[in-house]
């Protein structure tokens, strides 16, 4: 027979079970909870945390200025709407290259920067850093050419752009010096680039919808409701909604960028 004590001490360990089990679903919630940051921010500093341990005893076989560039990447996923925090471990990062860097390795990080600085809206400052890139592609040139011609400067921006055209014959190369010459406010030539791009690729779906947003931003919704069209009659995975290359390349909706 179980005595009065027993029963009580039962009864706690019962209780002490209801809380503990209250208190870790509570954490899961806060955790997991949907549009919530606390994962990203509890491994940001589960991270740091480990990077210091490991420092102080002189284990840590991470370059500082790579612990500094993930640190960006965490702190602009956990403050989408505020670029201060992760902008001064950018600033961190960079101060931290050390002097026999390889200009590939500086490249990446400059880049990884200017991504960063794209997706707070911070165009000039991205600019800044994807100029400093040694290693580009057709896709940071065009990045550069865009941005270029949003700051009027336009014959810079052109080379960036018949760059992609001579190295690649891209899309992007043509989208790009039509977006130079609708900045330019001669609207004529940038559609003239479109028109004898379909004249010889008149199954180019891309290009359609490109001459379609550009009918859009001058307002000829007419025009960029037949350019849909034709491209919707050309590929079932077209859509109005659909936005322009050039703004999926400066206007980021999510960081594109991982930590190493």
């Amino acid at each position: 027979m179980s005595s009065l004590f027993d029963i009580n001490n039962n009864l706690s360990e019962k209780k002490t079970n209801k809380y503990g089990f209250i208190l870790i679903a509570i954490f899961f919630i806060w955790l997991f909870f949907p549009h919530n940051n606390s994962f990203i921010q509890l491994s940001y500093w589960a991270n740091n945390c480990i990077y210091a341990v490991l420092k102080t005893f002189h284990l840590n076989k991470m370059p500082e200025y790579i612990h500094y560039r993930n640190n960006a990447i965490y702190l602009a996923k956990i403050y989408p709407k505020k670029p201060a925090p992760s902008f001064r471990e950018l600033d961190k990062a960079i101060a931290a290259v050390p002097a026999d860097m390889t200009k590939k390795e500086l490249s990446k990080l400059y880049k990884d920067s200017a991504v960063i600085k794209l997706y707070y809206g911070d165009k000039q400052g991205a600019l800044e850093y994807y100029l400093q890139v040694k290693n580009r592609d057709a896709s940071d040139n065009f990045r550069i050419a865009i941005l270029l011609s949003d700051e009027s400067r336009f014959s810079e921006a052109e080379k960036y752009c018949n760059d992609i055209i001579y190295r690649s014959q891209a899309l992007s190369g043509y989208v790009c010096l039509s977006y130079v010459y609708e900045k330019t406010g001669d609207v004529d030539s940038a559609f003239r680039i479109y028109d004898s791009l379909l004249d010889t690729h008149p199954n180019n779906v891309m290009a359609y919808m490109e001459r379609a947003h550009l009918k859009q931003r001058i307002e000829d919704e007419e025009g960029y409701q037949e350019d849909v069209k034709k491209a919707k009659e050309l590929s079932s995975y077209v859509s109005e909604y659909d936005t322009s290359i050039i703004d999926k390349a400066i206007n980021l909706k999510e960081l594109p960028l991982s930590l190493i």
